[in-house]
């Protein structure tokens, strides 16, 4: 039998702004620090769904949002500090035939989930991964697998979490 490796990633919409809020203000700060001075607010377009467009962010400039997009904004309230993202992994053998599982790939205390995926070792005609989304309150990843196959599969679920640290 071949076995194909497929490997998916997303990120969750709340961490991705909060992440785009961060580098923004690190770029546009021009240094390390993460989160602008000042009482800065940060403006950005919002798809229908509540996505932010990460290229859209602006600190103390409203963009012009387009095709049904929403201005969104927020203050800076972060700490200052250094950004540190870890994956992080878990390893599942699914039994063949076992039917639905639920796979989580937790962050440490203090992180937060800003994305993740997995991996499965193969995927035959009555296998399906029907969910792959971030954990209440982002602290991690859930992968939803059911595996009704002859065979067993490997799954990996992985995570990444970031957490700011002290500036150096």
């Amino acid at each position: 039998m071949i076995r194909a490796t497929t490997r998916f990633l997303r990120t969750s919409p709340v961490a991705a702004a909060l992440l785009a809020s961060i580098l923004t203000a690190s770029l546009v700060g021009g240094g390390m620090a993460l989160a602008a001075e000042g009482g800065d607010v940060f403006n950005a377009c919002a798809r229908p769904s509540g996505r932010v467009r990460p290229h859209t962010i602006r600190v103390n400039v409203e963009p012009e949002c387009h095709g049904g997009d929403t201005l969104v904004s927020w203050r800076d309230g972060g700490p200052v500090g250094q950004l540190a993202v870890v994956e992080r992994t878990v390893h599942e053998v699914v039994g063949s035939g076992t039917g639905h599982h639920t796979i989580e790939s937790p962050c440490e205390p203090g992180e937060v989930a800003t994305g993740g995926g997995y991996t499965v070792g193969s995927i035959g005609d009555k296998d399906k991964v029907f969910a792959s989304s971030a954990t209440a309150g982002n602290t991690g990843w859930s992968v939803q697998f059911i595996n009704d196959s002859g065979f067993d599969v490997d799954v990996w679920v992985s995570a990444e979490c970031a957490t700011i640290g002290e500036v150096a």
